[in-house]
């Protein structure tokens, strides 16, 4: 879970990446070859069913009640510039990006992380409400 600040109407349409709040994914592998070369090819994404429908980059409020015009986007904490492109299915990547990959047979750290920020995104500004704001997504890996 991550959480960002609070933020105001103004904050969220005057500021570049406004409550941006950096967050780290831990992970730990041993299913490793000798000179701990992993076994299979691993890649990383992000999926979720709470997709802004023209704009995959942006979480959208779960809460009915909740926030309005104004969602979530993830970045790599050194691509600020360049927000996470979610699937809309676990099981299929499609053009979602890669936080993670490494090919087969590739020397893999046991312990290893993955730095990422998250924050604020207005898709609609002139129908921005106040309000409490929830969205998910599923790290999901895939091993071939």
């Amino acid at each position: 879970m991550v959480n960002l600040p609070i933020v105001s109407i103004s904050d969220i349409k005057n500021i570049n990446r406004p409550g941006y709040q950096l967050f780290t994914l831990n992970f730990s592998y041993s299913d490793f070859l000798a000179g701990n070369k992993t076994t299979r090819n691993i890649v990383m994404f992000l999926a979720s069913n709470n997709l802004h429908s023209a704009d995959k980059t942006v979480l959208i409020n779960t809460i009915q009640q909740g926030a309005k015009g104004v969602g979530f986007r993830l970045v790599h904490r050194n691509k600020t510039l360049s927000p996470i492109l979610f699937s809309s299915s676990e099981s299929v990547q499609g053009n979602a990006t890669s936080i993670f990959n490494i090919a087969a047979g590739s020397a893999l750290a046991p312990s290893f992380s993955i730095d990422m920020g998250a924050y604020y995104y207005a898709y609609d500004l002139n129908n921005l409400s106040t309000g409490k704001i929830i969205s998910t997504a599923t790290l999901v890996f895939s091993y071939d």
